[in-house]
């Protein structure tokens, strides 16, 4: 996804992400990726205990993900 971003807009210097792998209703994991001027940086995956799904898209910003 990251690379159709940069191709479409040649302009752009830092594409983000989340990244999330549903392995059952009440576990995910999630993580996130950045694309910088060229170069990829990859957030640590957290493997989570889901205990309310409502919002949950919302729970996981990629600049906080990408800090933690």
């Amino acid at each position: 996804m990251i690379d159709k971003v940069v191709k479409k807009h040649p302009q752009v210097k830092v594409v983000a992400t989340t990244l999330r792998e549903v392995h059952s209703t009440n576990r995910h994991s999630w993580g996130a990726v950045a694309w910088i001027d060229g170069k990829t940086l990859t957030a640590p995956t957290a493997d989570l205990e889901v205990l309310d799904r409502v919002e949950a898209g919302t729970a996981l910003h990629p600049a906080s993900s990408m800090v933690y």
